[in-house]
């Protein structure tokens, strides 16, 4: 198989419909997805359907919305591992490039509310997160030529986001959760001499911080960034 970078050139190339990438594409993700999807349908033939509707609906969605995937994932970001513990419940994972996390979550059953206990594994988000959704009241809008707002993806925030927190999902639905690593904490260290200053920054790992100074709480200079390594404490003068 060619090597190709998967870059912001690579994604403009599969929206324009560009035969040989997207011929790349499957060739490289679908020996994957039929890994994950063997370990839930048991008919090669579903486990072919599947994989066949997946791939049809990333080229669609490229193609119509790729503007609102940005939501999730951008050039520069990282995938990271995520799982479900439900059949019907699949989870997909983005570190951005701010340190924040973009969670999504689709729940493919066709009736039920499944309500789920997600944590994060060593990643402590801020209290309030952006959660953005899509699914059977959307769909009911086009169906009946509804207002172009009800059409659109959902736009909500949830007040309860932790390191483990709850959520219930909606039958057919997409939930996309964007946390934001909780507030560092910066402290003065003592017996400095006089006219110097020393602080302790204590923050998550692989979240860029800034340190910044200002003379008058208004206008701010950065002074230092930077990025703390698994249970890194940085100390300044």
């Amino acid at each position: 198989m060619q090597f190709q970078t998967f870059d912001e050139s690579y994604v403009e190339r599969l929206r324009e419909g560009d035969f040989r990438t997207q011929e790349h594409f499957v060739a490289y993700f679908s020996e994957l997805i039929q890994l994950k999807l063997r370990s839930r349908l048991h008919s090669p033939q579903a486990i072919e359907d599947v994989r066949q509707e997946t791939f049809a609906r990333v080229f669609a969605a490229l193609r119509k919305d790729y503007p609102r995937m940005q939501s999730f994932a951008r050039p520069g970001d990282f995938i990271l591992n995520a799982s479900s513990d439900y059949l019907s419940l699949s989870a997909y994972a983005a570190r951005r490039a701010s340190g924040a996390i973009s969670l999504l979550v689709a729940n493919r059953d066709t009736v039920t509310n499944l309500n789920a206990q997600i944590t994060l594994n060593g990643f402590v988000p801020g209290s309030s997160a952006t959660l953005r959704s899509f699914g059977i009241p959307q769909d009911e809008a086009t169906r009946t030529n509804g207002p172009a707002a009800a059409k659109d993806i959902a736009t909500n925030s949830i007040a309860n986001a932790a390191g483990t927190f709850s959520y219930n999902f909606a039958p057919l639905s997409l939930s996309l959760f964007t946390l934001s690593p909780a507030a560092p904490t910066l402290t003065a260290l003592s017996g400095q001499p006089p006219g110097q200053f020393a602080f302790q920054l204590n923050g998550q790992s692989n979240v860029r911080y800034y340190i910044q100074t200002s003379p008058n709480l208004t206008a701010w200079t950065t002074v230092a960034s930077v990025i703390l390594n698994l249970d890194e404490t940085i100390t300044k003068q």
